[in-house]
């Protein structure tokens, strides 16, 4: 069986809290993704949440708000489900309803 490391990103592209909503959409165009792992610090890269394309929507288009005076810390979703590189990737349908999950080891992003 697969391992959460044969199927994640190896190096996959993040964003830091104090980023500014309008950096992140801009991130995401780039690089035609749909979700970032937010890291605490540029430094030690440690998952403190994430952020989708559609929390972009609506939490900040859809209620009015200003992407380049709101910082992703306001809208990503704290403490994401994690899994271990070395954990069985489990590919069945599961109960959490979320499409991505980070895959860590040592706390740093990865994503399958």
């Amino acid at each position: 069986m697969a391992t959460c490391s044969d199927l994640m990103t190896k190096n996959p592209i993040w964003c830091v809290s104090t980023d500014s909503v309008s950096n992140a959409a801009q991130l995401m165009k780039r690089e035609e993704v749909g979700l970032l792992p937010v890291v605490e610090e540029q430094q030690n890269k440690k998952v403190i949440g994430v952020v989708t394309d559609r929390d972009l929507v609506v939490t900040v288009i859809a209620e009015g708000r200003r992407p380049e005076a709101t910082v992703i810390a306001d809208v990503m979703t704290r403490n994401p489900v994690t899994c271990h590189a070395d954990n069985e990737a489990l590919c069945e349908e599961s109960t959490n309803e979320d499409r991505h999950h980070d895959v860590s080891a040592d706390g740093r992003p990865g994503r399958f």
